[in-house]
């Protein structure tokens, strides 16, 4: 099937529902480990107003999970964890070779499934 045809605009209709369904989930498990963060006090950013903290560390910290739930939710597929996550498939290709995130785990799980 040829892009842009009838039949796969229809695919893509039926794809919605799922979609919506990760990406509800996908938050659903971020809360949840927010959660758990926030119970350890080894989770939470000790916020020292004298000495700071490193923003962009953090953010990058926040930004690697949020990859590696919506990977762990489309069982390693990079394309459907960039809708989720309302990306490009290369940006979140190169995100994934920066932060070095092993793809391995989730895609052999994937098959086994």
């Amino acid at each position: 099937m040829r892009r842009g045809t009838p039949e796969r605009h229809i695919e893509e209709l039926d794809e919605l529902p799922q979609v919506e369904i990760l990406k509800t989930e996908v938050l659903k498990s971020i809360a949840r480990a927010l959660e758990s963060r926030a119970e350890e006090s080894a989770g939470v950013v000790d916020f020292d107003h004298i000495r700071g903290v490193d923003f962009y560390e953090e953010v990058t910290k926040f930004e690697i999970e949020l990859i590696k739930q919506a990977l762990m939710c489309t069982k390693g597929n990079q394309r459907a964890a960039a809708r989720l996550l309302g990306l490009k498939p290369t940006t979140l290709n190169s995100k994934v070779k920066t932060y070095n995130i092993d793809l391995v785990s989730w895609q052999s799980e994937a098959l086994t499934v």
